[in-house]
């Protein structure tokens, strides 16, 4: 009896998730929020970047579970593809502005960059804890990386992907928002499949299914209306 209380007692002990960690994600979510807001200011963006925002608040209010670090994890890869591969900013501020200099880049294109980096290490932070492992957040943080730098390479091929649904749907043709969706659900495909294999408990499927819907619905409408000519006015 003695021994399977103190087999108990180890089990519950290693499946705490480190504070540290925990810290990390709560100080890299707060800081992206933080973040978008001084980039709407800085361009005169404030609602735009507020309700961009929404769906990163909407994570804040939720008790840390593994639904929080899955969506967590999803909602910064997202962050650091729109960064990087959808907006020319990470592309131009290094791509360009790094290696020819470019003089015709607005200064205040390096505010996307670190935007990138902050949803990069929330990204990292999530997937650690979805991991209950904190020592492959660094690993996490190279890959993460890595990927940002083939992201902005391809710019130029998925910006147009992605811009040319998201320019007919700003142009009143929201229809176009059901290829948004679907084109939200092939870049978290391998991601959302990678995080899912590290989910503690998979009982409950449907719910965690629907409510992962409605977040994401939630998401690309919040996209696209802190886009919308009437927000930018």
């Amino acid at each position: 009896m003695i021994e399977v209380g103190l087999s108990a007692t180890m089990e519950v002990i290693e499946n705490q998730p480190d504070s540290r960690m925990v810290l990390c994600e709560r100080l890299t979510c707060v800081g992206l929020v933080l973040w978008l807001q001084l980039v709407g200011w800085s361009t005169n963006s404030v609602l735009h970047h507020v309700i961009h925002a929404a769906p990163i608040i909407v994570l804040l209010l939720v008790p840390p579970s593994p639904f929080r670090h899955f969506t967590g994890f999803l909602a910064g890869f997202l962050w650091v593809f729109m960064l990087a591969a959808v907006t020319p900013m990470i592309y131009e501020s290094i791509v360009l502005g790094g290696i020819l200099s470019q003089s015709h880049i607005p200064p205040y294109f390096w505010l996307a960059p670190i935007a990138a980096v902050l949803a990069l290490l929330w990204a990292a932070a999530n997937l650690a804890l979805l991991h209950s492992k904190s020592f492959v957040f660094g690993l996490y943080c190279l890959v993460g990386i890595a990927a940002m730098v083939l992201f902005a390479w391809l710019h130029p091929y998925l910006g147009f992907l992605i811009g040319y649904p998201l320019d007919r749907t700003l142009n009143g043709q929201y229809v176009w928002i059901v290829v948004l969706l679907v084109e939200t659900l092939i870049v978290l495909g391998l991601p959302s499949l990678y995080a899912y294999r590290l989910l503690p408990d998979r009982h409950g499927m449907m719910r965690f299914i629907q409510l992962q819907t409605a977040y994401w619905v939630f998401f690309v409408l919040a996209m696209v209306a802190g886009l919308h000519p009437s927000v930018n006015r």
